[in-house]
């Protein structure tokens, strides 16, 4: 059990504006104009050499907020040297900005309630739930489709594949082109809550209403026939039904997994509650067929593809994530 003790003076220091100044600036001269500094170097610190037990279990949580616990980014070293400032001092914390580790410093004796208290005041909201936005401008689009998807970087993997899916539609709430899988994910999302509205005719008017707010066009929406099955509906040239997507034109497929998404562990990538649609095996109808393999359950994207071009077939590893875009990884956070 926790030994308890106040919690206000550390969260409320933490939270504090000229505190966190006089952290950076502590910060600034340990990464020297560095965006990051390894664990390892950062452990060649004399503060840092002889952490006990507890406080490198400490050190490894505190390194992986961002889902990479080699390093640690300014946000980190926020967090770890307000812990090292923190002394316990009549079951209260003071800060003195006398950063030191022993038996009394925060870095040991932070409840895991206060820890928390002071990630959520010191590390950016975005940096916790381990989203980004992708830079795509490092990426040749106009590659062929093969090269594009055989990459064994995943980013520029799945790029290739929303690009390839784009139905081209604008949902006009956020000024995007949406790719059939958003789309999906929009369109059913929109339906569960519009399940409280007393609409007289509810497959037609949800599919209106949903047109009118998005400008994506819904047809032929109706509830499967069996319990669980979901429903099935038709996005212009897609048609959705039961986690298959069949384009009508072209024959490409898509088989998908709709589901609900929790932060369970330290390492998941996101680090949020919400709901995903992953990609599980994506067919051209040509010959080019890719197979996503998830072996990490903690983490959105995937860590090996099976591809066949060309009759064939390869296979293609990818580094595991440490964040990732929501848009391009079918994420919606709750």
């Amino acid at each position: 059990m926790e030994k308890a003790k106040s919690g206000k003076k550390i969260d409320t220091t933490t939270k504090d504006a000229e505190y966190k100044k006089g952290l950076d600036a502590q910060i600034n001269s340990i990464l020297d104009g560095k965006e990051s500094i390894s664990v390892e170097d950062l452990r060649k610190n004399s503060l840092f050499g002889n952490l006990s037990e507890k406080a490198l279990q400490r050190l490894d949580y505190i390194a992986g907020i961002d889902g990479d616990k080699t390093s640690l980014t300014a946000d980190e070293m926020r967090v770890l040297m307000s812990l090292t400032d923190a002394t316990l001092k009549d079951n209260t914390f003071v800060f003195d900005g006398k950063f030191h580790f022993d038996e009394n410093s925060g870095l040991e004796q932070a409840t895991d309630s206060e820890l928390q208290a002071v990630v959520t005041n010191l590390v950016d909201a975005n940096t916790r739930k381990r989203l980004e936005t992708l830079d795509t401008s490092k990426y040749d689009r106009s590659k062929n489709f093969a090269d594009k998807i055989t990459s064994d970087d995943v980013d520029e993997a799945m790029l290739a594949l929303q690009d390839k899916l784009n139905t081209g539609f604008v949902d006009k709430r956020t000024g995007k082109e949406v790719s059939i899988t958003q789309a999906v994910m929009q369109f059913e999302d929109f339906v569960n809550d519009s399940y409280r509205k007393n609409y007289q005719n509810f497959y037609v008017d949800v599919a209106r209403d949903f047109g009118e707010q998005t400008t994506i066009p819904v047809y032929d929406f109706s509830r499967l026939r069996c319990m669980g099955d979901g429903d099935s509906f038709v996005i212009g040239d897609w048609t959705y039904q039961q986690g298959k997507l069949t384009n009508n034109k072209t024959g490409e497929s898509l088989q998908v997994s709709r589901s609900n998404w929790y932060n369970s562990a330290e390492n998941t990538v996101p680090a949020a509650d919400g709901s995903i649609c992953i990609i599980r095996e994506y067919n051209d109808g040509k010959g080019t067929v890719v197979k996503y393999n998830y072996d990490d359950s903690e983490n959105a994207a995937p860590t090996s593809a099976n591809i066949t071009v060309n009759g064939k077939e390869q296979v293609v590893n990818y580094e595991r994530k440490t964040s990732i875009d929501p848009e391009l990884y079918n994420f919606i956070e709750r």
